[in-house]
């Protein structure tokens, strides 16, 4: 699910591609963010368990609004 939400805010593709290279460009933007100025302050690890927890919500609702559109013919 945090793919799927990574490839809809990165990319605007509601499906994730799960091929190796988009998965190492994926942790490198992970990185990118727990490592930025604004969450300095912060604990990474924290910062970390936090962004994943609301990529993985992104990507389930994401996934579930793919799955309606799909049946509804969109």
């Amino acid at each position: 699910h945090t793919a799927k939400a990574y490839r809809e805010i990165e990319k605007n593709e509601a499906a994730a591609n799960k091929n190796k290279a988009d998965y190492v460009h994926y942790l490198e933007w992970f990185k990118k963010v727990i490592d930025n100025d604004d969450f300095k302050g912060f604990n990474k690890e924290d910062v970390a368990y936090y962004l994943d927890s609301i990529l993985f919500e992104y990507g389930k609702k994401t996934k579930k609004d793919t799955e309606m559109s799909k049946r509804n013919g969109k």
